[in-house]
């Protein structure tokens, strides 16, 4: 696999202009295998408890980057990232995740930094942006 290559991305935002414009620049600029959308934190949870715990099956369908909206009803993206560094805690998952959100908010900012993301990524999506999470991406 091309190291500038990420084998699964799954998006996560309850936008659809956002959802479907990010699907599209990562499928045209070739950056994954696949990619997953999810509407709700728990739907991308229930994916993530489904493939990525699933011995074997694990290596090929768990997803390599997140790309998170913060604000989403119901849990928000800091509630899914709450679940998620458990699940890295107990080393069931290794998965980057970028957030990809509206809010300028230094809070946000500063929250996000705490998980350790390794991207905090202003919308609209766009190419350039899509394409500097190349650089998150390591062998």
């Amino acid at each position: 696999m091309n190291q500038n290559h990420f084998r699964n991305i799954i998006i996560i935002d309850d936008d659809v202009a956002s959802r479907v414009l990010a699907r599209i620049i990562v499928k045209e600029e070739n950056i994954a295998d696949r990619v997953l959308t999810f509407t709700t934190a728990d739907e991308g949870m229930r994916f993530i408890l489904q493939s990525c715990l699933n011995g074997r099956a694990a290596a090929e369908s768990c997803p390599d980057l997140i790309l998170l909206d913060l604000n989403m009803p119901g849990k928000d993206g800091f509630d899914f990232l709450n679940e998620l560094q458990k699940l890295q805690q107990e080393n069931v998952l290794c998965s980057k995740v970028a957030i990809l959100t509206s809010s300028e908010n230094k809070r946000d900012v500063e929250r996000a930094a705490a998980f350790q993301v390794h991207a905090y990524l202003q919308k609209p999506v766009s190419e350039e942006t899509v394409k500097s999470l190349i650089g998150t991406k390591t062998a």
